[in-house]
């Protein structure tokens, strides 16, 4: 590399680190090689990361000049303990400062009220007894140094630190007002809601301070102040326990401040990092809305005991009437493991907007008077610190090394992106170019520029899955009602291509021509980009293949590659195809999806993503495996799908950890908490017995990864096992009695329908077989009928009738069968009808017909998008998952020779995350309340980890 390029590319990253603003066409102008170019594009998005994501200053950076000033003078012998409150400074000033009076004071220091005579202003100045400890006053200098550089509203503005006269000094910004812990002693405790909007402002704040590398140490309510000017929120008084050791001699008035806010790992000899802050903005929380602290102490030792032996208050026995969703919050964030803590300021900040902005966890409407500020929050990004830091340190990083060497290489960087409240991240696909992302979140697809925090919602989009992209990035094609779509990612109308019964994955190729795979892996067929007929290219049976799914043709078009098992009992692997040969090979081991570049697979093996060089000439793999992320846990209930996507320019996305974090929740018909069942689990496909006294459900075994049949009591919450087979259980359903269930068992072959006791004693009783894929739904009440969905050989999901009542099952009927899905049927209380939602007509709808089917007429029961009916046990109202996530009742009368259908009216938004191959909600036999499937509350979706230059270089 020219000494010239080396200047520019220099500078360029000087600028970004230091956050100015790049002439972007004149720097490419003056590039001569495809090394610089490359660079410069790295640092350009990195530019455009740091700069969404940077704070706005309060005033341009010239006007915010800092004097920090470090006078090396003689001084008296340290003073012990603490500074008393009258000051004993000569003259009563303190290097340049005049003190004026004592604004107050606590276990390491005092705050004065100053006059600055060279900024001729009025400041705050703390002071700290110098301890006869240079590194630790050089630390505070340092600190203020750093602290100096925080442009933020909601964090004081530092003016400068010195040592002098037997002090370490740092004088700020004076901010006129109350501390918190005033205006609760004057204005008394403060509701979930008010509470919750502080600790916004205060996560915002201390955001800031985290992603300038520092920690604040002392976050307790007397630590921040509401400013009288404009109401808003101000942290304050920095590193007032910086490694100090505690004074043995603090009494009860001071340990009203720091120690009680302390994490108990502070105690035990550990450092102050992010997880200490976090668990004192807990305990402020726990003091805002109770007047109290978590412990009673008249000591350090009392605290220090009471950590010891976890003698703590803990706040639902403090104020029972606070909404679950709050308390959960603030439990998580003062855990005394600081592992399940909050990862980041940015994590707690999302979840106290999520429980701002709504849902279904509220045990009261919230209050709409806000004492000091109501601000709306939509964050598609909660971490935007950590991006900035990540950005800033990664341009640093590029001087560094243009300064050491003319081959330059950035390091590879990371960071994450946050779903929208309430929404999640089900799928997630990159541009050819890395810059955008496609997003399917909340049942529909969005755009979104990696750089920005804005995502735009694709037209007539709902319930699209699966988005990929064109090898030119104009386009986007995803799937949606069993067909597959394309749109223009700038905006339009999509337009059908062809017909994908159950799809599973697709890629587009070079040469405008589309790969995806279809009825659950019967086979991988190719379509033009233009739309047409498609043509089978792999078909299951094929050269021994099964189960075909998740083609990605290679950028180049040389190849794609697929998941699939050779033999029915073999394990899954990725292989590698050519277009003009069926003579296919084995690349790696892996239950899930993968994709590949022109020279390189990227897979997941025991929930970790790897990368390896690849052979396309040869087809083999070659080099070493490099790990790239963790915890991305293929899902069975989604094929073993792991969500990660790859761009040609060599960015990585990927979700990782455990999506199913749910809890059992009861509510009313306004969606309000009225209890929860038991602790958060992997639940899935929960079914309420006919009397309403026990919950079935399936549960993902942490330690095995299968799933079993378990039952809740609904009065004692005591859970029974019900099932405990090495392999897969699913689909419950109860038997007209209660007494027993019918489930799924997956146990190599077709699948089958057992039966057993619900209390798990006993034997287990096979009935019958499947044909293919199916799920059981219902059983009639007079225990004649099972009705279920089957996976049709030319067609998606069929309803089928199987008679129970003889010593065996005889051969199953088809109820309905079109070429679209019609599934999740249920009869009525008085076993005379069948409800079902059914894609035959367009959108899915809800309908219900006679079971006899004497009339073949039909009722259509939702206007508008339906799915997941359930009828209440009078056979007065059907319930149905209906557009936006809204669970609707329908009014039915079925006392007449024709049925009516009154119009439904909206419940509740109903509030879940991942997905239930049949019910996330079950209606209590009398309509008055439901059982949820739903996240747990304090719960986060899960974050896209996207990791830029993976590969170093």
């Amino acid at each position: 590399m020219s000494p010239n390029q080396k200047a520019l590319l220099d500078s360029v990253a000087e600028a970004v680190s230091d956050g100015q603003a790049v002439d972007w066409p004149t720097v490419d102008s003056r590039t001569d090689n495809a090394k610089t170019r490359h660079l410069l594009r790295q640092l350009r998005l990195i530019a455009e990361i740091a700069d969404v994501h940077r704070q706005e200053p309060g005033a341009d950076a010239d006007e915010q000049r800092v004097e920090i000033e470090a006078t090396s003078s003689a001084r008296p012998t340290p003073r012990e303990g603490r500074l008393p409150t009258r000051t004993i400074l000569p003259r009563n000033t303190w290097a340049h400062l005049q003190l004026r009076e004592v604004l107050g004071h606590g276990a390491y220091g005092v705050v004065f009220r100053a006059w600055d005579r060279r900024l001729d202003r009025e400041v705050a100045l703390k002071l700290i007894p110098d301890l006869s400890d240079r590194s630790y006053a050089e630390g505070v200098i340092h600190e203020a140094r750093l602290m100096a550089r925080i442009s933020h509203p909601g964090v004081v503005t530092i003016y400068g630190a010195a040592r002098a006269d037997g002090f370490v000094g740092l004088w700020m910004e004076l901010v006129e007002g109350q501390t918190l812990e005033t205006d609760l002693r004057q204005r008394g405790r403060l509701s979930a809601r008010e509470a919750a909007l502080v600790g916004l402002d205060v996560c915002e704040a201390l955001a800031a301070v985290h992603g300038a590398g520092l920690v604040h140490r002392d976050i307790k309510a007397q630590n921040v102040m509401r400013d009288r000017r404009d109401g808003g929120i101000v942290l304050m008084d920095f590193g007032a326990g910086r490694e100090l050791p505690l004074p043995g001699d603090v009494g009860v008035a001071d340990l009203a401040g720091t120690p009680l806010y302390m994490a108990p790992e502070l105690f035990r000899g550990g450092s102050a990092s992010v997880q200490s802050d976090i668990y004192s903005v807990g305990v402020m929380l726990f003091r805002l809305v109770t007047g109290k602290t978590p412990i009673t102490a008249r000591s350090i030792d009392d605290v220090r005991r009471a950590h010891e032996t976890d003698t703590v208050r803990h706040l639902r026995d403090e104020r029972s009437d606070l909404p679950a969703g709050f308390v959960q919050i603030v439990e998580r964030a003062r855990s005394p493991d600081a592992a399940k803590r909050f990862s980041s300021v940015g994590e707690l900040e999302l979840a106290l907007t999520g429980f701002v902005s709504g849902g279904a966890g509220r045990l009261r409407p919230p209050t709409q008077r806000t004492r000091w500020y109501d601000v709306p929050r939509w964050m598609w990004l909660a971490g935007g610190a950590l991006a900035l830091v990540a950005a800033i340190t990664i341009a640093w990083l590029a001087v560094q090394a243009l300064a050491r060497r003319d081959d330059v290489a950035l390091p590879r960087i990371a960071f994450m992106i946050y779903p929208p409240p309430g929404g999640e991240f089900d799928s997630v696909a990159l541009s050819p170019d890395g810059a955008r992302l496609a997003i399917e979140s909340r049942g529909r697809l969005w755009v979104r520029p990696v750089s920005a925090v804005q995502a735009t919602e694709i037209p007539n989009s709902r319930g699209g899955v699966d988005p990929f992209w064109s090898p030119d990035g104009r386009y986007i094609a995803f799937f949606k009602s069993d067909r597959l779509w394309k749109v223009a990612a700038n905006g339009g109308e999509p337009a059908v291509l062809c017909e994908t019964p159950q799809p599973l994955g697709g890629s587009w190729g070079p040469d405008g021509t589309i790969l995806f795979a279809a009825q659950l892996g019967a086979g991988i067929y190719r379509v033009p980009a233009h739309g047409g007929q498609p043509e089978p290219l792999r078909t299951e049976g094929e050269q021994g293949f099964y189960e075909l799914r998740w083609p990605v043709v290679l950028p180049s078009g040389r190849g794609f590659i697929y998941s699939a098992k050779r033999g029915r009992g073999a394990q899954r692997a990725i292989y590698f195809g050519r277009f003009d040969s069926s003579a296919d090979q084995a690349l790696v081991e892996s239950q899930a999806n993968a994709h590949a570049t022109d020279d390189t697979l990227f897979y997941v093996r025991r929930g970790a993503l790897y990368a390896r060089s690849f052979d396309v000439r040869s087809g083999r793999l070659t080099g070493a495996p490099v790990q790239l992320g963790d915890r991305l846990d293929p899902s069975p209930y989604q094929q073993f799908r792991a969500e990660f996507a790859v761009s040609a320019a060599g960015i990585v996305a990927y979700r990782g950890g455990r999506q199913l974090d749910r809890e059992l929740r009861i509510v009313d018909r306004t969606g309000r908490t009225v209890r929860v069942l038991g602790e958060p689990g992997e639940f899935r496909d929960i079914a309420l017995s006919r009397d309403g006294t026990r919950l079935a459900y399936e549960e993902r075994d942490a330690a095995t990864g299968t799933t079993d049949i378990w039952v809740v009591d609904i009065e004692r919450g005591s859970r029974t096992r019900v099932t405990s087979h090495p392999n897969d259980e699913s689909c419950p359903i109860w038997s007209p009695d209660d007494q027993g269930l019918l489930f799924v068992a997956h146990r190599g072959g077709r699948p089958r329908l057992l039966r057993k006791s619900r209390d798990g004693n006993g034997p287990e009783t096979e009935l019958f077989q499947f044909e293919a894929a199916a799920q059981p739904f219902d059983v009639s009440p007079d225990g004649r009928w099972l009705a279920f969905q089957q996976l049709g050989q030319h067609t998606t999901w069929d309803l089928y009738l199987l008679g129970l009542s003889g010593r065996r099952p005889g051969r199953p009927t088809v109820f309905h069968r079109t070429p679209h899905a019609d599934d999740e049927p249920r009869f009525s209380p008085d076993g005379q009808w069948l409800a079902y939602s059914s894609r035959d007509s367009g959108d899915r709808f809800v309908f219900f017909e006679e079971v006899e089917r004497t009339t073949g007429q039909r009722w259509r029961v939702s206007p508008g998008y339906g799915r997941q009916p359930q009828w209440r046990a009078d056979g007065q109202e059907i319930y149905y998952h209906g557009s936006d996530r809204m669970l609707m009742a329908a009014p039915i009368d079925l006392s007449t020779s024709a049925p009516r259908v009154g119009s439904p009216k909206p419940l509740f938004e109903l509030e879940f995350r991942g997905w239930d191959l049949r019910y996330h909600y079950a209606a209590f036999p009398d309509g008055l309340q439901f059982v949820l499937n739903a996240p747990r509350e304090g719960s986060l979706p899960l974050p896209v980890t996207i990791v830029m230059n993976w590969a170093g270089r």
